[in-house]
């Protein structure tokens, strides 16, 4: 690896996230250790973000043949001809305010292919990814046991790399509230949580393997047509079927399918909204989903969710909580 060096978090201010239950949240803190990266991105848009200030969270889609990244930036930039005429060459498209960039990456490009690689590790997580003076800042959580599975994928895609890719941070987690403290002191962030009852075809064995208590996270947040999720549970599954044990009746993961995320899934990527994160819990019928999103996007996930419930009436789902992420309950 080219070099290593840390990028202090003291630099971030703001309200303090404090959930009132965060029992599942705990859980994620199994996930514990942490790893971050960052990379310039397309000269162009480096440039872009440089001289103008423009910071931004970033949905990736890693499905279909070419991988995207979305970014958007809720500046009014009207009386700027020259950040305006910057944004179109970038295929930007406004909206409610904010401008948001779909740009293609190749699969080819060694941070995409790392990401992959690092994906591909059993409780490794996408956590984080924006757009910061210039820089992809890209971060990851994951349990311990796949260290080892971690160091090698970084020597692996690293060690002949002629890109400027640095390793920001590889150590210790503290939990997924500090990664959505930092995260909503620069973009404010809103919670949306969706109850429903799935339907009976949805509880078959190879549909839910993990039985009838779990909380799950997707390892990517944004833009899966599958649900790629990582479990954790107190049982072992129900069903064997390419589920992939981490640690015994603790943590496995697992890939479903599930239409009413599939519907918004194809929903916000159509509308360029994009998910912080993204987790669910599962107990004894009782469905919940919980997406986090920016909070200029809030209108317009609203509406995508008004949508896909009134397409998706056999959950039976109903919106719960609407809330700002430091008001938020779980």
């Amino acid at each position: 690896m080219k070099r290593f060096y840390t990028l202090p978090l003291s630099e971030y201010s703001g309200n303090r996230i404090s959930f009132k239950v965060n029992i599942m949240l705990d859980m994620i803190q199994r996930l514990d250790w942490r790893l971050r990266i960052n990379v310039e991105p397309n000269p162009k848009l480096s440039e872009l973000s440089r001289k103008f200030g423009v910071r931004s969270e970033v949905g990736l889609i890693l499905y279909g043949e070419q991988p995207e990244t979305i970014l958007f930036f809720p500046n009014n930039v009207e009386k700027n001809r020259e950040l305006r005429i910057f944004l179109q060459e970038f295929d930007a498209i406004e909206s409610s305010g904010v401008w948001t960039v779909r740009l293609k990456n190749s699969r080819d490009e060694t941070f995409i292919r790392l990401i992959y690689g690092l994906l591909e590790i059993p409780s490794v997580v996408l956590s984080g990814f924006s757009l910061l003076e210039g820089l992809y800042y890209i971060d990851f959580i994951f349990n311990s046991v796949d260290l080892p599975g971690v160091s090698k994928t970084l020597s692996d895609n690293l060690k002949n790399d002629s890109s400027e890719i640095l390793i920001d941070y590889l150590g210790r987690s503290n939990g997924v509230n500090e990664m959505l403290q930092i995260v909503n002191s620069r973009t404010p962030l809103s919670l949306f949580e969706i109850d429903m009852t799935p339907p009976a075809e949805e509880m078959k064995p190879e549909k839910n393997p993990m039985g009838d208590k779990w909380f799950r996270i997707l390892k990517t947040p944004f833009g899966s047509i599958n649900v790629e999720g990582l479990y954790f549970v107190d049982s072992e599954p129900v069903f064997n079927g390419g589920v992939v044990e981490i640690i015994k009746r603790s943590m496995y993961r697992t890939t479903t399918k599930n239409s009413f995320l599939r519907s918004i899934n194809d929903r916000i990527n159509k509308s360029r909204v994009v998910s912080v994160l993204a987790f669910q819990n599962f107990n004894a019928g009782s469905f919940k989903v919980f997406f986090v999103v920016p909070t200029v996007f809030k209108k317009r996930f609203f509406n995508i969710l008004l949508d896909v419930m009134e397409q998706e009436k056999d959950w039976s789902p109903k919106i719960s909580q609407i809330a700002n992420i430091t008001e938020a309950s779980l």
